[in-house]
């Protein structure tokens, strides 16, 4: 689990890009190019794939909906649907471009 500081950092960067996304900073639903590396491999390069961004009172979620767009095997790639600011940190990388970073993976996200 994060500590507390990052994980408030974290959620922020998805209140505001739901906001930005949508007018309402606790949901937004978007198709995003997505690129992800597991173990410093590039494993997803730059596909389009539905995201939705959840925020809660005390953390963020972030769905990708990984299987709706031919990854039925993405967790033995070392993906996960659900990621959350408890356990993943997120940046705001550009404009709009955020990543989401874990021990194991980074996914950079452009919307």
């Amino acid at each position: 689990m994060l500590d507390i500081s990052t994980l408030r950092e974290s959620s922020q960067v998805i209140i505001d890009i739901a906001k930005e996304m949508s007018g309402d900073s606790r949901f937004a639903s978007f198709a995003g190019e997505v690129t992800a590396i597991v173990n410093d491999a590039v494993v997803v390069n730059q596909e389009y794939i539905d995201i939705r961004l959840n925020n809660n009172p005390n953390f963020s979620t972030i769905d990708i909906m990984w299987e709706d767009f031919g990854y039925k095997n993405y967790k033995s790639m070392g993906l996960f649907g659900r990621m959350t600011t408890q356990y993943q940190r997120v940046e705001k990388t550009d404009e709009s471009q955020f990543t989401i970073i874990d021990t194991k993976f980074k996914i950079v996200v452009n919307y």
